[in-house]
């Protein structure tokens, strides 16, 4: 859904064509539930990220992990893990969603709470692959996104070979040991500077930001949950190039004339 929104389906249908032309296993039909070889998958994802993505694997990892977070937590197969939103419970379901995602592997990740955050480790992985680290490290970042109130930022603790540490946080702690790489937002990349595709809702949900209401509040004037609420922010904010809450009402306030 991500990449055909993006490109179009036919940039995802060719992926597959050239591809299923030296594996045999893609050319069978592939659903939520299908098991991929490990050297398919990750072959897969690398012509995703050469031809479609012009071959920035880090970011393009990283990003694709935050938006499929949005999917999975709030309409897809990982919504139960989060259900109860509380910090704790989110950092055990670690483990369960990675077993979910990988299920012949001797890989593990193991969540915990800290002074400082969410710290998460992936540990047995056969060998280091940018998809393993950016794409699941975006991914758990949005699911906390999901259920903190503010903004969550991802810090690369330590890296080795075949394992790497993250500390999940809200861009205020000091992580110890060393930052050797932290990403904050994939939001704000690009230039905007007209909004282009905001859904109406994504339209309604910045006018209630600007007025100041919380989450649960919004969704409650609109009729959905404080969850979905955030996803509508969320992928409004990505679409304007907003930050955070005050980015977002300085924006509506530059373009209301625009939108109203």
């Amino acid at each position: 859904m991500i990449v055909t929104r993006r490109f179009g389906a036919e940039a995802w249908n060719q992926i597959f064509k050239r591809l299923a032309r030296v594996h045999p296993c893609l050319r069978a039909p592939l659903t939520a539930s299908s098991q991929v070889p490990l050297a398919e998958f990750l072959a897969f994802n690398e012509e995703l990220v050469d031809r479609v993505y012009g071959g920035d694997a880090k970011s393009t990892y990283f990003e694709l992990g935050e938006q499929s977070a949005a999917w999975a937590f709030v309409d897809g197969p990982c919504k139960s893990f989060i259900d109860r939103r509380e910090i704790g419970q989110v950092a055990k379901s670690f483990a369960q969603i990675w077993r979910a995602y990988y299920t012949e592997t001797t890989s593990r990740c193991e969540g915990k709470v800290t002074s400082d955050g969410v710290e998460f480790t992936v540990s047995g992985l056969p060998a280091w692959h940018p998809y393993f680290e950016f794409l699941f490290t975006g991914f758990m970042k949005g699911a906390m996104e999901l259920v903190c109130a503010n903004p969550v930022e991802a810090t690369r603790l330590r890296r080795g070979s075949g394992e790497f540490t993250y500390l999940l946080h809200t861009g205020f702690a000091e992580p110890r040991g060393g930052s050797l790489e932290s990403f904050g937002s994939t939001r704000g990349r690009k230039n905007h500077t007209s909004g282009p595709g905001l859904s109406s809702r994504e339209v309604e949900v910045l006018h209630l930001i600007a007025k100041g209401k919380t989450n649960k509040e919004i969704g409650f004037v609109l009729g959905i949950s404080a969850r979905t609420v955030q996803v509508h922010a969320s992928r409004a904010y990505d679409k304007i190039g907003a930050y955070n809450r005050a980015g977002a009402t300085s924006w509506l306030a530059e373009h209301r004339g625009r939108l109203d």
